[in-house]
């Protein structure tokens, strides 16, 4: 459902602003279950000759906490 973070060349490959977030969460009621929360935004800028996007994820697993911010282009 969220194409940008796998691949960065999809930015602004559509003709309007994209907004994608999705959680999920792994094992509920289980302590230290796994956690993971992604957002991306992309938009074509410039005559649609330029895409520009953010993605920003994190992830829970017991006591490890992994977040990550990148802007592709």
């Amino acid at each position: 459902f969220n194409m940008l973070p796998l691949n960065p060349a999809y930015a602004g490959s559509r003709d309007v602003v994209s907004l994608v977030a999705l959680q999920r969460h792994q094992w509920v009621g289980i302590p230290g279950a796994p956690r993971t929360t992604t957002f991306s935004a992309d938009a074509p800028f410039f005559n649609e000759k330029v895409g520009l996007g953010l993605v920003a994820n994190n992830d829970v697993i017991g006591i490890f906490n992994n977040t990550q911010i990148q802007a592709v282009a």
